[in-house]
C-alpha cells in the first residue's frame, strides 16, 4: 500500500530535513519546490545523506524541481495598497484585480506535475500520473500552495469577499483529492500549523494551515497519515497521537513520539 502524508509542523522542526530518510527506505525522491526555503532546506538534507553514507545520490533517486515564479515588484505592492487605502472596504470586496492573469505561480506548480523537470540538470521525468509506488512526490509547502491559489483567485487585492473564499477552497481541493486519491506514487505534503480555539471543548487545538476554517477538519481525511512533527531540545519527533494537534495514521504505529524516519512506513 502507498501512502499520502501531510506532514506539518512549525518551522525548524526537522520537516524538510527528515525527507533524506526516503533515500534510505528505497525510495526515489521528486521534491516540488514551491517554497523558496525549501530549497536549501532539500539541499541540506541530501548533502548531508550523501557525506553520512559516503556515496553521491543519483539523478534517478533526487530530482528537484522550482516551478517558475513570476517576479513582483515594489511598485506593484505600492499600486495593491493605493488601491486598497483609496477603495472603500465594500468596493474593495466588489473590486477585481486587472493584473490577476499575472500571478500564475499555481499554475507553475500545477504544469510542474504533469512535466517534472529537474531545474538543477533539466532531466525530464514526466508527468507524477505515470510513476509508481517506488517514487515519493513532495510538495513543500501547503501554506505557499495555499497563497498561490489565493493569489490566482484575487490578485494582489487584499480584501476577499465570500464567494472568492468559496472558490479558492474549492481549488486546494481539487489538487489535493487528485495527488491523494489517483496517483499510483507517493506523497509527502509538508505544511505549516494554525491553532484555533474549539469552543466546545475549551481547548486549543492544531491544524494543517489552509484556507479556512471550513476546511481544517476536511483536509485531514484525504490523507492516510497525518503527522505532527515537532522538536523537544535537540531531538525530533513525529507524532500520530498528540493532544492537540490533529493527527491520522494508517502505515504509521499509534505513538507520541517517534523518530522522524520514512522506514517506519515500510516495517
Amino acid at each position: 500500500m502507498n501512502f499520502k502524508m501531510l506532514l506539518y509542523g512549525e518551522s525548524g522542526v526537522g520537516k524538510t530535513y527528515c525527507t533524506r530518510t526516503l533515500l534510505d527506505a528505497g525510495f526515489k525522491v521528486r521534491f516540488l519546490a514551491a517554497e523558496n526555503n525549501a530549497i536549501t532546506g532539500t539541499e541540506i538534507a541530501m548533502n548531508d545523506w550523501k557525506k553520512q553514507h559516503n556515496k553521491p545520490i543519483s539523478e534517478e533517486q533526487y530530482a528537484l524541481m522550482i516551478p517558475s515564479r513570476p517576479k513582483r515588484t515594489l511598485q506593484d505592492l505600492v499600486t495593491s495598497q493605493e488601491n486598497f487605502i483609496k477603495k472603500s472596504l465594500d468596493a474593495q470586496y466588489k473590486s477585481a484585480d486587472p493584473k490577476r492573469k499575472d500571478y500564475t505561480r499555481y499554475l507553475e506548480v500545477l504544469k510542474a506535475t504533469v512535466a517534472f523537470t529537474d531545474s538543477r540538470t533539466g532531466k525530464v521525468y514526466g508527468s507524477v500520473d505515470d510513476w509508481g509506488e517506488d517514487t515519493v512526490l513532495i510538495v513543500d509547502s501547503l501554506t505557499i500552495l495555499c497563497e498561490a491559489i489565493k493569489q490566482s483567485v484575487i490578485g494582489g487585492k487584499l480584501a476577499v469577499s465570500q464567494p472568492e473564499w468559496g472558490v479558492m477552497q474549492g481549488i486546494l481541493v481539487e489538487f489535493l483529492r487528485q495527488l491523494t486519491e489517483d496517483l499510483n506514487c507517493n506523497l509527502v505534503v509538508i505544511g505549516h500549523p494554525v491553532k484555533e480555539e474549539d469552543p466546545v471543548l475549551g481547548i486549543t487545538r492544531i491544524y494543517p494551515a489552509n484556507l479556512g476554517k471550513a476546511l481544517n477538519n476536511i483536509l485531514p481525511t484525504y490523507f492516510t497519515e497525518v503527522v505532527w512533527a515537532f522538536r523537544d531540545k535537540k531531538k525530533f519527533y513525529w507524532s500520530t497521537d498528540h493532544k492537540q494537534a490533529v493527527t491520522r495514521n494508517t502505515l504509521l504505529p499509534i505513538e507520541e513520539r517517534m523518530e522522524q524516519d520514512f522506514r517506519l512506513l515500510k516495517q
